[in-house]
């Protein structure tokens, strides 16, 4: 099998890093990039990337890879030594950035029922510094030199990274049928935020709504019967309430930046086919909110756990999640107090963590 290890892993390892700073321009797909079969679209802007963001994700990779708890449950991920991906990723960044390199973007197309790996296409985001040569180099390497690579220019200063095995086989998508409905779906998700980091913007395809009916009518069949569990019953029925606008639903984007006085700051949105699908997902999500602290603070009573949180303050950080609507879309945002607010119910969490408690109820 031909090996084809660091353009994923880096990927990867992108979208778990902290963002760096927010800028004044505006960054999205060029149009050539999204067509209606477009899932997902990822971009990452690599210039946000500092020496110390990097030594940050080195630390995450540790509790990713040797955490007890993850090893125990199976869950801790094979990435090999935390050391070596930063130094690799260090080395990366350093090349893309001299190749004339601002941004790397990835774009999917759902996986076929014979694949569970499905087809992407990447693009890079340049400058008046971009030399073809030096950053064909740079993307072969990412496949261990067991790629060829041709680029293409899109206009804009985007390039098309087309790649293929040394066997001819393709290994990214050509660039699809281009659709102005689907690029200004995904593009509106993108461009939340000025200049974030990390923005990702997902479509929903037709063969998710398939499934999503078949879930519904699993959950009909699964509804408690009379006379049981009333919590029970009252979870299903709200977790069946959100089914018919969920298949309403169009895009999700997410846009993480730090702002340039300091703090994290992540907006999120949904959008839906019509406003109605948008009101009735958000009064449903809302109501969860509402009894979510009422069972947490339950949870935590039974754990034992030093330092637990008071009521009201995890009550504050479950509001701090709540969707506001805006006409088809939902919008939240999460500033730096909502991460402050997460630091502070740590404790709450970590003690819940190792917890084997069986459930109140069976769906």
């Amino acid at each position: 099998m031909t090996r084809f290890l660091n353009l994923p892993l880096l990927l990867i390892a992108l979208l778990l890093i902290t963002p760096a700073r927010a800028e004044k321009t505006t960054q999205a797909l060029p149009p050539q990039a999204v067509g209606d079969n477009t899932m997902l679209a990822v971009y990452v802007d690599v210039t946000q990337i500092n020496p110390e963001i990097l030594s940050g994700l080195g630390e995450m990779l540790k509790g990713l890879t040797q955490n007890d708890a993850l090893k125990d449950q199976g869950l801790a991920l094979p990435m090999g030594d935390p050391k070596q991906i930063v130094d690799m990723l260090t080395l990366l960044r350093g090349s893309f950035l001299q190749a004339g390199g601002e941004g790397l973007a990835m774009t999917l197309e759902m996986p076929g029922e014979d694949s569970w790996s499905p087809p992407m296409a990447l693009l890079a985001k340049t400058n008046g510094k971009f030399d073809a040569q030096a950053m064909g180099a740079v993307v072969r390497s990412m496949g261990e030199g067991q790629m060829d690579t041709a680029l293409e220019s899109l206009g804009d200063s985007w390039q098309n990274i087309a790649m293929k095995t040394k066997e001819g086989q393709p290994v990214t998508l050509a660039m699809p049928q281009p659709s102005a409905a689907a690029f200004d779906a995904m593009n509106k998700q993108l461009t939340q935020h000025k200049k974030p980091m990390l923005a990702v913007a997902f479509r929903m395809q037709d063969p998710m709504r398939e499934m999503m009916d078949a879930a519904e009518e699993a959950a009909k069949n699964a509804q408690p019967g009379q006379g049981q569990d009333a919590q029970a019953q009252m979870m299903v029925g709200m977790l069946m309430g959100m089914f018919k606008p969920i298949r309403s639903l169009d895009t999700v984007g997410l846009a993480v930046s730090q702002l340039e006085e300091g703090g994290m700051l992540i907006n999120a949105q949904m959008t839906f086919k019509d406003a109605q699908s948008a009101q009735q997902f958000a009064n449903v999500y809302n109501m969860v909110l509402m009894f979510a602290p009422v069972a947490l603070a339950q949870a935590g009573q039974g754990a034992e756990i030093p330092n637990m949180p008071d009521p009201a303050m995890i009550n504050s950080f479950f509001m701090k999640l709540r969707m506001q609507p805006a006409g088809d879309s939902l919008k939240l945002t999460l500033d730096q107090e909502f991460f402050d607010l997460a630091e502070k119910l740590a404790p709450l969490f970590e003690g819940m963590q190792g917890q084997q408690a069986e459930p109140d109820f069976d769906l």
